[in-house]
């Protein structure tokens, strides 16, 4: 499964493992705009700043084809793949529609305005200016029908025949997909809506923070929730659930009533939620959370060492997380006793920093990420010391390796008062420790920053009265087979111990 890609059609199933490898680089004209990626027909597509939308064919990086524009495209509006089109919104205003296989060009629609990203759907590609709504066809971009409601809508959506879209006039509003006729107009009393969701026969659709079920054929209210949303970003449906951001309310999608709220007093968007068998995966500062949504218990915590926050992707078994300073963190969702993080791109340089916008695209055991000028494309590890390097760090890994950091918040974790979430023994005093990077104080966090497992609360307290004498512990260097360094005979009898117990 891949996740924040805009394409409806993939190479392959996303089932790729960590450690991964580089298999290939491709260096543009200029930067990438990392927003600007899919992946589709066995090629990798993306824009870059040089006025040019690339597409390299994804087992090896070689280019297939280059598209000039007149101006780059918007990192706003993401590429979308459909039908065996794809279609990029470039600042110059104009819509185009590229032939994923050749790159020729085979239409382009201007409207003066700046549009929202094309939805595809029955040989129609329907667009927003934030003024009008526009029908094209999908292969001649001749404009089937046109409609306005004299304010300003939102972004639509599609679904059981019909398109829907809120407007500033306070209603909402479902044409027919095939001709633009008005269905029905519902009022909701907001001026501002979130995108609709269309499912189960209904429309789901934000209005400021609240939170309305209508019914898709009649526009009737089928139930509110208030205050469900945060900044009018929309839930995601999770089969019979609805999951809203703010504090991850879990609501019935039938009846609208609420089942519980997994995380009080926290608040997600979307865009950082996220469903993959079973398991809520939302992400909230530096800090990515697994809930199992069966009994709503928190399975782990994430924290990824970033101070620009970071993007992900969820693959079959495992989350790839792409942080700064370009690292790629490979977690295993079913064991989250593993975790694996490797240099993406080399040393930064402070002339080419780029932040790590765009999650890692995933296809088959293909990850791609771009960085600056450059696409990489990483596959998963062959190479039989890579694989004992895994073997072994799963081994000596006695408590959760799945975080970089422990969170001591005002709030406690999770919406708790004064909790304090530690792991039960860290790498100083059960297992390997890397480095010990920093600790970072704000108004109410103090997050301690360590490359390995985190400090449980006995070595925390011992570090903190500044541990002189002794520094427990192993280090383990990155060689290939790794070695292993102990720091006295204790700690190494604690280390066998701890495997002989596995």
């Amino acid at each position: 499964m891949i996740r924040n890609n805009p394409s409806e059609e993939y190479s392959q199933k996303a089932v790729a493992r960590a450690p991964l490898e580089k298999v290939w680089e491709f260096e543009a004209g200029s930067n990438i705009i990392s927003e600007c990626k899919a992946v589709a027909y066995g090629m990798v597509f993306f824009g870059s700043k040089d006025k040019r939308i690339y597409a390299l064919d994804a087992a090896s990086g070689q280019e297939r084809w280059r598209f000039e524009m007149d101006k780059a495209v918007r990192p706003e509006t993401p590429l979308v793949v459909a039908g065996g089109t794809l279609y990029a919104f470039g600042k110059d205003r104009n819509l185009y529609a590229i032939d994923a296989q050749t790159g020729e060009k085979r239409w382009r629609f201007f409207t003066g305005r700046n549009l929202s990203p094309p939805i595809v759907a029955s040989g129609v590609v329907y667009v927003s200016d934030g003024r009008v709504l526009y029908a094209l066809d999908a292969q001649t971009g001749q404009e089937r029908w046109r409609s306005a409601t004299g304010k300003d809508i939102e972004f639509p959506a599609v679904g059981y025949g019909i398109i829907c879209f809120g407007s500033k006039d306070e209603h909402i509003y479902a044409l027919d997909a095939s001709s633009g006729e008005k269905r029905w107009k519902s009022r909701s009393g907001h001026k501002n809506h979130s995108r609709p969701i269309v499912t189960d026969g209904k429309i789901l659709i934000g209005g400021d923070d609240d939170l309305y079920a209508l019914d898709a054929n009649s526009g009737a209210l089928s139930w509110k929730i208030k205050k469900a949303l945060y900044y009018r970003s929309p839930p995601i449906v999770v089969e019979n659930l609805v999951i809203c951001p703010n504090e991850l309310t879990v609501i019935d999608l039938a009846s609208g009533v609420e089942k519980a709220k997994l995380a009080p007093k926290m608040r997600f968007f979307q865009k950082d939620l996220y469903e993959n068998n079973g398991i809520l995966f939302a992400a909230t500062g530096g800090t990515l959370l697994a809930i199992d949504l069966a009994t709503g218990e928190l399975k782990w915590y994430a924290v990824i060492a970033s101070t620009s926050g970071f993007d992900w992707t969820v693959a079959e078994e495992f989350v790839f997380a792409k942080a700064d300073p370009s690292t790629i963190y490979g977690i295993n969702i079913s064991r989250p006793t593993k975790r694996w993080e490797f240099p993406e791109m080399g040393p930064i340089t402070l002339g080419n920093l780029v932040t790590p916008r765009g999650a890692p695209l995933i296809a088959g055991e293909m990850a791609f990420v771009s960085r600056g000028k450059k696409m990489f494309g990483y596959t998963s590890s062959k190479d039989p010391a890579a694989q004992a390097l895994l073997e072994i760090g799963e081994e000596v890994a006695p408590s959760p390796k799945y975080a970089a950091c422990v969170l001591l918040t005002t709030a406690g974790f999770l919406g708790g008062k004064g909790q304090i979430s530690w792991p039960n023994c860290c790498c100083l005093c059960c297992g390997p420790v890397e480095k010990r990077v920093d600790l970072v104080e704000t108004k109410d966090r103090v997050t301690l920053r360590a490359e390995g497992i985190p400090y449980c609360a006995t070595c925390y307290k011992k570090t903190m009265r500044g541990m002189k004498k002794e520094k427990p512990g192993v280090e383990i260097t990155r060689t290939s087979p790794p070695t292993f360094a102990f720091r006295n005979e204790k700690y190494w009898g604690m280390f066998m111990q701890v495997n002989r117990s596995r």
